[in-house]
């Protein structure tokens, strides 16, 4: 989802698109499982491998699909002069004894963002649209308004301390804008480490409305 300057919300859900990418993995998973008995009785595992294949590429075509999709609507939404805030999250690739627990795992490799953050930053560079990445500490733990620590239980944000409530992801998505709205005034937003990798010139950032992007 998205906030902008003006408090306009946009989303765009992925849960379809990770239901059947869930079924796809399952599917996946029993075909490997196929694989590695037939492996073991030494019998050919050309028609497996194919269907492995086939199975992967699918998954791999939907969540590229969905992406272009959002990207598409997002740009459409996005006010004119807009600059698209993103967390700079950094996720390493989840493998078998670096990374704990298998569901754990499983999710990872489902997750969209990564998809969607580069179809997001291709449309954005085709329309001339500056794309930034913000520190994504405590985004998704403090109170967009008084900016103290609240508690979240599923997609419900509460503060204790100002009595403030939303949706966890618009208080995430508007903790993000506004840490990029405070590192242009703190510093240069072309070479501070708050608002990096800008996709056009700088002179734009400073005129740009924030809209922040937030995974969800």
């Amino acid at each position: 989802m998205a906030v902008d300057a003006d408090g306009r919300e946009f989303w765009c859900s992925g849960k379809e698109i990770k239901v059947r990418n869930k079924r796809t993995a399952q599917t996946w998973a029993r075909v490997q499982r196929k694989l590695a008995t037939k492996k073991a009785e030494t019998r050919d595992t050309r028609s497996v491998r194919r269907v492995l294949k086939r199975l992967s590429g699918r998954r791999r075509r939907r969540t590229d699909d969905f992406a272009r999709l959002t990207a598409k609507k997002l740009m459409a939404w996005v006010p004119e002069g807009a600059v698209l805030v993103f967390e700079d999250l950094q996720m390493q690739r989840p493998e078998k004894g670096l990374t704990r627990g298998k569901a754990l795992r499983r999710r990872l490799s489902l997750w969209q963002y990564a998809a969607l953050r580069q179809a997001v930053q291709n449309k954005a560079h085709l329309a001339g649209v500056a794309v930034v990445f913000v520190n994504p500490a405590y985004t998704s733990q403090k109170c967009s308004r008084c900016g103290l620590l609240g508690a979240r239980h599923r997609h419900v944000f509460t503060c204790p301390h100002c009595g403030y409530s939303a949706h966890a992801d618009v208080n995430g998505a508007t903790n993000v804008r506004n840490r990029f709205v405070q590192s242009r005034l703190d510093a240069a937003p072309s070479v501070s480490a708050e608002a990096r990798k800008a996709s056009v010139s700088p002179p734009v950032l400073s005129e740009g409305k924030p809209t922040a992007f937030r995974r969800g």
